[in-house]
């Protein structure tokens, strides 16, 4: 499994992947600030967008060419105002709208590369901001097999055990073996059920440092899931408790 190089973009530049269609930061990015809610770079977000402004935003992003249909997702601690955003977020790519007919429309966003907000710009209805790409610590560290594998394997216990959001997409990747170490360790970090505070610390890691904090964690949940399961067992819905 590669280490460092599978995050944010080309082995040694430190700049956003030409893959995700962004190759410097030339304007203001659309800020979407949402509770509870930390983006990864290589992962898909699905949304629902209902309010006047995030419709607008929609509507501009798609008069946009594809490479440039880029929001910043952002998190705000719940019970805080929207303005008291975490400085660091991700920005994701518009991979595709499905209209509902009133206005309100899904979404699908996929994580590109993390950012920290500089200031906020004035002029739309919805919050945007120059914003400037994070440089990867310089890393040549990777995870090994048994690493991987470990990663792998209690990650498949948690899920077949306990109820999890984008649980069947998961356990796609797991069985994908094409699938980029990125994509897998980063799709887990933001669907996860961890506290939004662990995510957002895990979102400032280097992909090494965070597979590893991953791995910390679900061997913890092993170690409790193996003292409940004689209790589980009885449970008319096990994967809840």
């Amino acid at each position: 499994m590669q280490g460092a190089n599978d995050q944010d973009g080309p082995p040694g530049s430190g700049e956003p992947s030409r893959e995700t269609g962004v190759e410097g930061v030339s304007e203001p990015l659309a800020l979407f600030p949402l509770t509870g809610t930390v983006l990864f770079p290589r992962s898909p977000l699905l949304l629902h967008v209902f309010e006047p402004r995030y419709r607008a935003l929609v509507a501009d992003l798609q008069e946009k060419s594809p490479a440039q249909r880029l929001i910043g997702v952002i998190h705000v601690a719940p019970e805080s105002p929207e303005s008291d955003y975490e400085p660091i977020g991700t920005a994701a790519r518009l991979a595709h709208v499905r209209p509902r007919g009133d206005g309100r429309s899904d979404i699908t966003l996929l994580g590109a590369y993390r950012f920290e907000v500089r200031g906020e710009v004035e002029g739309r209805p919805y919050r945007t901001a120059e914003v400037q790409p994070l440089r990867r610590p310089e890393s040549t560290a990777e995870l090994s097999r048994e690493e991987a594998t470990r990663f792998d394997d209690l990650l498949r216990l948690c899920l077949a055990e306990t109820e999890q959001p984008m649980r069947e997409q998961m356990l796609r990747l797991l069985g994908d073996a094409s699938a980029p170490p990125a994509a897998r360790i980063n799709t887990v970090c933001t669907h996860l059920d961890l506290p939004p505070r662990i995510k957002q610390a895990l979102l400032l890691e280097d992909l090494p440092r965070r597979a590893r904090a991953l791995v910390e964690i679900l061997s913890r949940r092993r170690a409790i899931l193996d003292l409940l399961r004689p209790f589980r067992a009885h449970s008319e819905h096990p994967a809840r408790n």
